[in-house]
């Protein structure tokens, strides 16, 4: 039986959260061709539209793969969370903070009027966090990365636009069945590698 675990945060959270993220935010950035949880929604549909018309114009066919990563926000895992803000160079200040922040998570079940004991969690994101959906874009980065630097995929005027993310749902686009095929390839390896290893 799978247990996902949901973990609310309550308003006092939410405060400390987006005085962090004041604190922080110039450091906290994700692909440009992340647009979930982004006030850019419109962007992602135009960069589309554009795409496809580019390559429409010059006789090409666009391939497009949709994939969707159901609960990857409610899974990812806090070590791989810390490593991944390390690398990405934020302030230790601020991954000390976050460290301690999720470390302490813990959960009790409730099953009629019995209680468990506490339980450490270690992948669950805080429902309702204010830093949550700006980590959880950064967090899976890795795949735009993979797929970046792989070079499949549509090239709009030497600009990669190979896929475009809304938050956990990812569009591949392509001009060549090969060339998608290798770029399912590369998300799977990435998803099973990073995203759902906990």
């Amino acid at each position: 039986m799978l247990l996902i675990i949901i973990g609310l945060s309550p308003i006092v959270s939410q405060v400390f959260e987006r005085l962090l993220l004041n604190m922080y935010s110039k450091y906290i950035i994700s692909d440009d061709l992340q647009f979930g949880f982004k006030n850019n929604l419109v962007n992602a549909i135009i960069i589309l539209q554009q795409t496809l018309q580019y390559f429409n114009d010059r006789s090409s066919n666009v391939y497009i793969a949709s994939l969707d990563a159901s609960k990857a926000f409610n899974r990812w895992n806090h070590f791989k969370l810390f490593t991944t803000s390390y690398k990405k160079g934020l302030p230790l200040a601020f991954i000390y903070i976050i460290i301690n922040w999720y470390k302490k998570l813990t959960v009790v079940i409730k099953w009629q009027d019995i209680l468990s004991s506490p339980l450490s969690v270690h992948s669950v994101v805080r429902e309702g966090g204010i830093l949550s959906p700006i980590l959880f874009n950064m967090y899976v980065d890795c795949i735009l990365t993979a797929l970046r630097s792989s070079r499949y995929g549509c090239h709009f005027k030497s600009v990669y636009i190979g896929c475009i993310m809304y938050a956990d749902d990812l569009l591949l686009l392509s001009a060549s069945v090969v060339e998608l095929q290798c770029m399912l390839d590369i998300c799977s390896q990435v998803w099973i590698t990073f995203i759902y290893f906990i």
